[in-house]
């Protein structure tokens, strides 16, 4: 297991709201095997599962209001 896990949120059919995925996918390639990048389009309870085991969790969303 990596030390960071790095997860973008998101839905990739709702403008703005697909910036998380977009990111997690650019990133992963960018830190490769120093963590761990997981794209999720769900949030709410699945997230806590998504986190669960990582020492340390890095979301990345966007939000408008």
């Amino acid at each position: 297991m990596r030390a960071i896990r790095i997860i973008g949120l998101g839905n990739e059919f709702r403008g703005d709201d697909a910036v998380g995925l977009l990111a997690a996918r650019r990133l992963q390639g960018l830190v490769s095997d120093r963590a761990e990048v997981v794209e999720a389009e769900s949030a709410g309870v699945e997230l806590l599962d998504l986190m669960k085991g990582a020492p340390t969790v890095l979301l990345i969303d966007a939000v408008r209001s």
